[in-house]
């Protein structure tokens, strides 16, 4: 009984973060998503705990999940929104799940995440983080990749999943207001 009110605790309390961020007053005052700024390690505030949230889901679907974060985790530190980076995290972790297929040659199904520090990645002294969410399956076509991050768009092969197109969309809304890119 213990582990079943933990899981539902912390389901209850990732949720409700969610909403917290997704709801706050001042998105609606400023007609956007407005960022609430912090120093804050990425792997161990928002990839780890997100990763955690999906792994039954990972588990379910006997998806295999390998992590590389380098000897350089200590560092991987942004000034940014939990709430709002731990969505795009999020999000991409459940296009791993959904999307994620075998491929020819290759035992099993594999999603492979990692983030390492990108020095000068924005100029000179501007360093950034590249966090990369990989997964087995066939490749998305190439007239069709440059549109993954558009309103509305859905890739050919992803008629069998549920999905809106919004999800990419708003990563990459969130990504660009913190001055990434996708």
């Amino acid at each position: 009984i213990e582990a079943h009110y933990q899981e539902i605790s912390k389901h209850f309390h990732q949720s409700s973060f969610f909403l917290e961020t997704l709801l706050r007053q001042s998105h609606f005052d400023q007609g956007r998503y407005v960022l609430q700024r912090t120093t804050f390690n990425l792997v161990e505030r928002v990839v780890a705990p997100q990763l955690e949230r999906y792994q039954p889901r990972f588990q379910e679907r006997d998806i295999v999940v390998e992590e590389d974060y380098g000897a350089e985790v200590s560092r991987l530190s942004v000034n940014g929104d939990v709430g709002l980076l731990s969505q795009v995290v999020a999000n991409f972790f459940s296009n791993a799940v959904k999307y994620t297929r075998p491929t020819p040659g290759r035992e099993g199904l594999l999603v492979r995440c990692s983030a390492h520090a990108a020095p000068g990645f924005f100029g000179e002294g501007d360093d950034g983080v590249l966090v990369e969410v990989l997964s087995t399956g066939d490749a998305i076509p190439e007239d069709e990749a440059n549109q993954l991050f558009s309103e509305n768009f859905r890739a050919s092969n992803t008629e069998s999943e549920h999905g809106t197109g919004h999800g990419l969309y708003f990563s990459r809304l969130i990504i660009a207001q913190h001055d990434g890119e996708c």
